[in-house]
């Protein structure tokens, strides 16, 4: 709610490596869509690493989840 109500932004982003299982559990559960896998964008113990874009748009925070 912060993000959306306190800085009105129109959409959320997250980038998440593509290793972090739980990370992408919770975005998903969120309600984010992954839009894009971005390739060898970030070094991380020794090795590039892919990351996943998802985002979040107002219009889908604001419509009824599901608890």
């Amino acid at each position: 709610d912060v993000v959306f109500a306190d800085y009105r932004v129109d959409r959320a982003i997250a980038e998440i490596d593509t290793r972090n299982a739980a990370s992408i559990s919770l975005v998903q559960a969120l309600g984010f869509v992954c839009i894009e896998r971005l390739h060898d964008v970030a070094q991380f113990k020794g090795g590039n690493s892919d990351e996943y874009l998802y985002a979040m748009e107002r219009s889908a925070w604001q419509q009824p989840r599901i608890a």
